[in-house]
């Protein structure tokens, strides 16, 4: 992994970042299985994107909008998911 270009941050990239953390770890002995923290990392982020929609639709965010936020939420998932399954 090559790190990351400071001028173009995407998520796809921070995942694979955090992966390569998760790999280096579990090659220094400091893991079981590398799987195991990607796996509660995914989790984790689910569970902040659903509480930021909440957060939204709590200070009053159109429906409109709210829907809006949950498939960009959705997409950035799936990039995260997808760079610890197959990146």
């Amino acid at each position: 992994y090559s790190g990351l270009d400071p001028d173009d941050i995407r998520i796809g990239s921070l995942a694979l970042g955090i992966k390569g953390l998760a790999l280096t770890l579990e090659m220094a002995g400091q893991l079981k299985d590398h799987k195991d923290m990607l796996n509660e990392i995914l989790q984790r982020y689910a569970t902040g994107l659903a509480k930021n929609v909440e957060s939204k639709k709590n200070r009053g965010t159109s429906d409109e909008m709210v829907d809006k936020l949950k498939v960009l939420n959705k997409k950035v998932y799936e990039i995260a998911r997808k760079a610890f399954q197959d990146g």
